[in-house]
């Protein structure tokens, strides 16, 4: 085969690699898959998009029986949608102070931190308190 053909080949896959790679620890998208796990009761997807510290907190916290139920409402405690008012950033973690509407329209300000764990960006909390 070509060693020009070989080259483009290489050059498009690791292209096709690293655009993969940064959508999947792009926060936002952290946040929509956890906010649809939540939202579906998928405990395991929930928790492959949180930090270890906030799994092992919740199952300390809770039974599981306990936990069963807590994620058949998890959903509502998720804005479906948000705007980011500010950001801190830095290399290890990301918060986000936002504006958020809830499922019952109910509209809220609060706070989204993500840690960057084993290589990606976690859903580590959030909290909000009504407007």
């Amino acid at each position: 085969m070509n060693h020009r053909i070989v080259n483009g080949i290489f050059a498009f896959l690791l292209l096709l690699v690293s655009a993969s790679a940064s959508a999947a620890t792009d926060p936002q998208v952290v946040y929509e898959r956890v906010k649809t796990a939540a939202a579906t009761s998928d405990m395991s997807t929930y928790f492959k998009y949180s930090t270890a510290k906030a799994k092992a907190d919740f199952e300390k916290s809770y039974t599981p029986a306990q936990r069963a139920s807590i994620f058949k409402n998890m959903g509502v405690f998720f804005p479906t949608t948000y705007s980011i008012l500010s950001r801190k950033e830095d290399k290890n973690q990301i918060e986000w102070n936002v504006e958020g509407v809830f499922a019952n329209n109910e509209k809220a300000k609060g706070t989204m931190k993500f840690i960057w764990e084993d290589g990606d960006w976690k859903f580590d909390r959030m909290a909000f308190r009504s407007k």
